[in-house]
């Protein structure tokens, strides 16, 4: 017979395994506010070099064709993703244990 494991990896740390839900959340909490901000400073970033990369190939005659091509490279992405979404349940707690899930994937490679 195996025994009950108690403990569960966060990190380079072994927590309770209650406890490791409340320090995700504890964690998605703190960075949250921060977290749009962050993505439209990315995506803006993004946005700059695909419209570069983009004149730099093609001979464009204003911005409009260029942002026009650039949204539709984007819409196009989008579209590609929500089919990919690794969340297909509703409720918000399989949605973080989902996260704790990939979260520990990820820290299982380090």
């Amino acid at each position: 017979m195996t025994e009950k494991t108690t403990t569960a990896s966060f990190g380079r740390e072994d927590v309770p395994i209650d406890g490791k839900q409340k320090r995700v959340h504890r964690v998605f909490e703190s960075v949250a506010d921060k977290y749009d901000v962050m993505n439209d400073l990315m995506s803006g970033k993004k946005i700059e070099a695909t419209i570069l990369q983009l004149e730099k190939n093609y001979a464009v005659r204003d911005k409009q064709d260029v942002l026009a091509m650039c949204s539709l490279q984007y819409a196009a992405q989008l579209e590609k993703f929500k089919n990919q979404s690794p969340f297909k349940s509703s409720s918000s707690d399989d949605k973080i244990e989902e996260l704790i899930d990939m979260i520990d994937i990820h820290m299982s490679t380090y």
